[in-house]
């Protein structure tokens, strides 16, 4: 018996036929991806047998991809017959949590790390995985799909609850992880902020905004020389696979080559994948030979030889504003508290009992109004802001 119509991701049934075996198999991702069993004991012993392996020979931790959808639906039959993704009966289950914490246990108890990519709906979910009694994940990575990020209408507002979330978490004791970019998503400096004119100006913005706020942040490959969306000429460059799938579906819908292209390449995942660009060499310094992508066409501008000599190149800004962090107590654990700002304006203040951080950021490619009382700080890093802040200008005020 079939799951009904359920579709995986990418798109196309969630069942696949096996020849060997005469069978279908269920795989709510990739047909290379198999989904597994996790009511078996004989599997779970085998999945902690092989964290053991791993933890003996000494790793620090575990990111776990994709870990919301480990339970499935009994009784098949009973499941209503209608095209809907094969994620949504199997999301954030119960016993799932069981599993879960199954498998954390040694990771706890050998000190190791852990995050889990998780979907989440609201805040309330996201606690069931990271609130530390319940002994699951340190902290938590939400997975969103590109396109909300990229087809918001409201980008900058969008963050803001992010980081209003982030204070509900800390507020209940989780620690959690801060990111702008990974392999799913564009890159930050072309999504966030603005990967022409403000190139510089903007990367150093999200680098501020990413490594002043509670948890641990996330640094993504490239991110800290600025790299941006690849924004390939031709369909055929791209390999993942969930970009070919919409671009085929655009133009089987009437859509021209170029529309097509124009919609798909702003969310792609490859915009994330394409290698890091150490050099201007031919394949960037990543290789001597041609990569799984084209290596992006700004590498002669973007590189990090090009940037590790230059005091003002964003790689440097990314050194001084970690060490920043890194002899901050306040920057990595103080409360964190959203100020009143402009729309495209993101202004909060993280404080201890010791000091406090007015930290400013402008999303946007005008000036616009900051109504604070700045006396008080020393201006430690960015524009001195009297009554507004610069297109993609940052801030950070110190004071006690």
């Amino acid at each position: 018996m079939l799951w009904g119509n359920y579709e995986g991701i990418p798109q196309g049934s969630a069942w696949e036929w096996s020849e060997e075996r005469q069978q279908y198999y269920l795989h709510i991702f990739s047909k290379k991806q198999p989904d597994l069993n996790w009511s078996n004991k004989a599997l779970r012993d085998d999945i902690n047998a092989m964290i053991k392996w791993w933890l003996d020979k000494g790793v620090d931790g575990f990111r776990v991809d994709a870990i919301s959808f480990l339970e499935k639906p009994q009784d098949f039959a009973a499941l209503p017959d209608q095209d809907v993704f094969a994620t949504l009966p199997c999301n954030n289950e119960k016993i799932g949590h069981e599993y879960i914490r199954s498998f954390m246990e040694q990771i706890h108890q050998r000190g190791a790390f852990s995050v889990g990519e998780i979907n989440a709906v609201d805040t309330a979910e996201v606690l069931r995985y990271t609130l530390p009694e319940r002994g699951e994940f340190q902290m938590s990575i939400v997975f969103v799909p590109p396109e909300v990020e990229v087809f918001h209408s409201d980008l900058i507002g969008y963050y803001k609850q992010q980081i209003e979330r982030r204070i509900q978490l800390q507020e209940q004791g989780v620690w959690d992880a801060v990111f702008l970019s990974n392999h799913d998503k564009p890159r930050q400096v072309s999504l966030f902020g603005d990967d022409g004119e403000y190139w510089q100006q903007s990367a150093k913005a999200l680098a501020v905004l990413n490594l002043t706020q509670y948890g641990t942040p996330f640094l993504y490959q490239g991110e800290e020389i600025g790299m941006t969306n690849c924004y390939f000429d031709t369909i055929e460059k791209y390999n993942d696979i969930d970009t070919v799938n919409k671009y085929n579906e655009l133009i089987a819908k009437g859509h021209t080559n170029c529309e097509a292209l124009a919609t798909v390449k702003l969310a792609s995942r490859d915009n994330a994948r394409t290698p890091m660009q150490w050099t201007n060499e031919q394949y960037a310094g990543f290789s001597h030979v041609q990569p799984w992508l084209d290596v992006n066409n700004n590498k002669g501008e973007i590189n990090v030889a090009e940037q590790q000599g230059n005091s003002s190149s964003i790689l440097n800004f990314y050194r001084n504003l970690l060490a920043l962090r890194k002899e901050s107590s306040c920057l990595k654990f103080g409360q964190t508290t959203l100020l009143p700002s402009h729309d495209k304006v993101i202004m909060f203040e993280r404080s201890n009992e010791s000091e406090k951080f007015i930290v400013v950021i402008n999303l946007s490619n005008e000036s616009h109004a900051v109504n604070y009382d700045f006396s008080l700080f020393e201006n430690i890093l960015g524009q001195d802001i009297t009554d507004s802040i610069e297109p993609f200008g940052y801030s950070i005020y110190r004071g006690v």
